[in-house]
């Protein structure tokens, strides 16, 4: 397979994700479509942007197209999420804050139809018609078309040269977490392990890297920890906005806010200790 065949075949099938999925999104009975919608965004638009080098500078504009896109699904993915924790919540609550939690749920889901509002109008927007139209057109392109120049060096050793350099990044950042763990360290390093991650997954799709899937399986591991880590910091975020922002604020809602907002902290607490156990051995 040729590294040219290789993106094709491989952007082809992130696409066909998202236009499975389209259905499922619009009715709205699961946040799965939504989850793998964005997955198959994320996939294409990190390739792309690990491997600009050798690819034509046009498709940079795809890739810029697939972020905006994915942006404007950032606020229902945040509310499904958070949503999706409040049933333990209010299990590990005291009883005297059922009442706040209520108060919390409310303003929490209409923050999420409004949301939903929003990525039900990105599936009928012209933005999004342009994606997928520009989309097909680079996937039925003439040959060479993808490539910005002919590729001598063999494709096996080109993208091991690649995730090589992402794997350095990618402990490097983990191992500075011991001196530096402000939330931006975090944030690069989650980042960093994505890109490692869909990279890998490249490969494996086109048959050029032994032992990816082992590799793949230890960043999922990295993934969940910082995954956890970020959705805590961003529903710290939101709780404080709420706390400030809501006029008349009843008592048990600023109550409960205060409790999530520790219980949140305690997470990424967590989450850190659990990233530093695994820095000196998670490439073994």
């Amino acid at each position: 397979m040729t590294l040219e065949t290789a993106f094709r075949n491989y952007l082809a099938r992130q696409l066909r994700v998202l236009e499975v999925e389209e259905a499922g999104i619009v009715q709205d009975a699961d946040p799965e479509p939504l989850h793998r919608f964005r997955v198959a965004l994320r996939r294409s638009r990190a390739v792309l942007g690990e491997m600009q080098a050798e690819l034509a500078p046009e498709l940079a504009g795809l890739r810029r197209q697939m972020v905006a896109v994915m942006r404007r699904t950032n606020a229902r993915r945040d509310a499904d999420v958070f949503l999706a924790l409040l049933p333990a919540w209010r299990g590990q609550a005291p009883d005297w804050l059922a009442d706040g939690i209520e108060g919390l749920e409310r303003p929490l889901r209409r923050q999420r139809e409004e949301a939903h509002r929003e990525v039900l109008a990105l599936l009928g927007s012209e933005e999004y018609r342009k994606l997928k139209a520009d989309w097909h057109a680079w996937l039925t392109a003439p040959a060479g078309a993808w490539l910005a120049a002919e590729q001598t060096e063999p494709q096996a050793k080109l993208l091991q040269r690649h995730i090589a350099r992402r794997r350095r990044k990618v402990t490097k950042r983990l191992r500075a977490l011991a001196r530096d763990a402000a939330p931006e360290a975090v944030h690069r390093l989650r980042i960093a392990v994505k890109k490692l991650r869909y990279l890998l997954e490249f490969a494996a799709a086109s048959g050029e890297s032994a032992g990816a899937r082992k590799r793949i399986a230890r960043l999922k591991q990295l993934q969940d920890r910082l995954g956890a880590h970020h959705d805590a910091a961003v529903q710290s975020a939101w709780l404080r906005r709420m706390l400030v922002e809501t006029p008349r604020l009843s008592r048990p809602t600023a109550a409960v806010i205060g409790w999530l907002s520790a219980e949140r902290w305690r997470c990424q607490a967590r989450a850190l200790r659990k990233l530093s156990r695994l820095s000196d051995r998670w490439d073994d």
